[in-house]
C-alpha cells in the first residue's frame, strides 16, 4: 500500500467535507498552530487565507455558542467563485510571458530551471499586460502550478573526482569493521578554522534578556586572539575530545600533540587492552596525506604510546564525508552560535556543554603551547623511513609500528 503523508491525509479528508465544514475543519488545524498556521494550512490544504481567517473565528465561536454552527447545505458542484485562471485565460498567458524572459537553466537537464525575478515584480509585469492588478498571492499559485518553489543552492559537486575515490571510501568501510571490536578505537581528526577572539558578531542566536551589540566590522587586527579549535572524535563511543590552542599557525606537532593528549586523558583509560589505534583523517592540511613532517609526528608518538597506528586518509575533495565533520564539529558549531568570546577559556566551557539527543559527550581543554611553521621532517627520520604502506592505495593508507622497546 503507499504511504500517504499526514499533510495528504489532511487534504484528501478536507476534500470530502461540505464546504462549511471545510472552512471550520482548516481554522481548527490553523488554530492549534503557532503563527504562521494560517499561510501553512492555505498552503497545505490549498485553500485561501481569507477562508482559513474565516474558519478560525467560526471554530473559536463554536466554544461559547451552539447557534452558530453551519447550515448543512452543501453548494452545488461548479458554485461559487471561479478561478481567475479559468474566467480570463489571459493571465497564465502573460505569467508565461513574464517568466518567460526572466527564466535561466542547465542546459544539460530541461528540469533545472530557475526565476530570477520576485513575486512583487511578476505581479507588477503581468498588471502592465493585463491592465488590472494580480496579487502575489496569485503569483505564487502560478509558480507552484508551473513546478518552481523557493529552494537553496545544494553544495554537491565536486571541484575534482580522485581518481580511486570509490577504492578508497569502500576501503575505509572496511577498516572501520576490521577495528570495530571494542578494544580498537577508530578516531576521526581533523581541525576547524581558526575563529577569533574579541566583541565580534557570530551566527546564531542564544537565549538573552536583550540583544547584545558587537563590533560593525569582524577585521582581525581587533581581535584578542585566534583559536584554533582539533577535535577527535571516537566513533565507537560517540566521544569528541576538542583541544582549543592559541598557537598561530596549525601544523603537524600541533595535531599530533592534540592526539596524544586525547589518548593520555581519555584513550590510555577507555581502551586498555589495545595494541592498535586507527585514524581517519582528510587528505590535506596539517594532517596531508602527502606530508613526512605528519608521519614523523605520528611515528614518535607511536613509539611514546607503544601502539601501532593505522592512517587512512580521505581522497582530494571529499573532507565533508569524514565523520567529524557532520557527527562532532557541527554540534559545536551550533553551541557557539550566538555567543561572544573574549577569551579562549570561554570557548572551552561552551563546548563542554554541548550534547545531542544521541548522546554524544564532548571534552574540551585549552592548550597555549606554540608551534613553529614550515617544519620539515628530519633526515634521520627519511633515512630510517619505517612506514609501512600498503600495496593498495599506498598513498592513503599506512601503518606505523612503535620503535624499539616500548612501555
Amino acid at each position: 500500500m503507499e504511504e500517504c503523508t499526514l499533510q495528504q491525509r489532511c487534504k484528501n479528508l478536507c476534500d470530502l467535507l461540505p464546504e462549511h465544514h471545510r472552512r471550520l475543519y482548516a481554522g481548527t488545524l490553523a488554530s492549534a498552530l503557532p503563527h504562521g498556521g494560517i499561510t501553512r494550512i492555505s498552503r497545505d490544504l490549498l485553500i485561501s487565507r481569507k477562508t482559513v481567517s474565516k474558519g478560525m473565528r467560526e471554530s473559536a465561536l463554536l466554544g461559547f455558542s451552539t447557534s452558530v454552527h453551519p447550515t448543512t447545505s452543501i453548494r452545488k458542484p461548479g458554485g461559487g467563485r471561479k478561478d481567475l485562471l479559468m474566467l480570463n485565460p489571459q493571465v497564465g498567458e502573460a505569467f508565461d510571458a513574464v517568466v518567460a524572459s526572466c527564466t535561466a537553466g542547465d542546459p544539460m537537464n530541461e528540469a533545472v530551471r530557475w526565476v530570477s525575478m520576485t513575486r512583487k515584480g511578476i505581479a507588477t509585469a503581468m498588471e502592465a499586460l493585463l491592465g488590472y492588478p494580480v496579487s502575489e498571492y496569485y503569483v505564487s499559485r502560478l509558480l507552484k502550478a508551473k513546478g518552481f518553489s523557493r529552494r537553496k543552492m545544494s553544495k554537491s559537486i565536486p571541484l575534482k573526482q580522485a581518481q580511486d575515490k570509490d577504492a578508497q571510501f569502500k576501503n575505509i568501510e572496511r577498516l572501520r569493521k576490521e577495528y570495530d571490536d571494542g578494544k580498537s578505537p577508530v578516531v576521526s581528526i581533523d581541525t576547524k578554522k581558526k575563529e577569533m577572539l574579541g566583541n565580534f558578531y557570530r551566527e546564531g542566536r542564544c537565549f538573552c534578556k536583550e540583544s547584545r551589540k558587537v563590533s560593525d566590522h569582524d577585521f582581525p587586527s581587533f581581535s584578542s586572539g585566534k583559536v584554533t579549535p582539533h577535535g577527535v572524535y571516537d566513533m565507537q563511543r560517540n566521544e569528541g575530545f576538542l583541544t582549543c590552542g592559541t598557537t598561530a599557525h596549525d601544523t603537524p606537532e600541533f595535531n599530533v600533540s592534540c592526539i596524544g593528549d586525547w589518548w593520555d586523558t581519555l584513550g590510555t583509560s577507555q581502551y586498555p587492552s589495545a595494541r592498535k589505534l586507527l585514524i581517519l583523517a582528510d587528505g590535506g592540511g596539517s594532517n596531508s596525506s602527502r606530508s613526512n613532517s605528519f608521519r614523523q609526528e605520528l611515528q614518535e608518538l607511536s613509539d611514546r604510546i607503544g601502539r601501532e597506528i593505522r592512517v587512512a586518509h580521505y581522497p582530494p575533495y571529499s573532507s565533508k564525508w569524514n565523520p567529524i565533520e557532520h557527527r562532532f564539529f557541527c554540534h559545536i558549531n551550533r553551541g557557539w552560535n550566538g555567543m561572544v568570546f573574549n577569551d579562549a577559556s570561554e570557548m572551552v566551557l561552551a563546548a563542554t556543554r554541548v550534547t545531542t539527543a544521541a548522546g554524544l559527550k564532548v571534552h574540551a581543554s585549552l592548550k597555549t603551547q606554540q608551534y613553529e611553521k614550515g617544519v620539515k621532517a628530519s633526515e634521520s627520520f627519511l633515512q630510517d623511513y619505517r612506514v609501512v604502506h600498503d600495496d593498495h592505495l599506498g598513498k592513503w593508507n599506512y601503518v606505523i609500528k612503535p620503535r624499539g622497546n616500548n612501555p
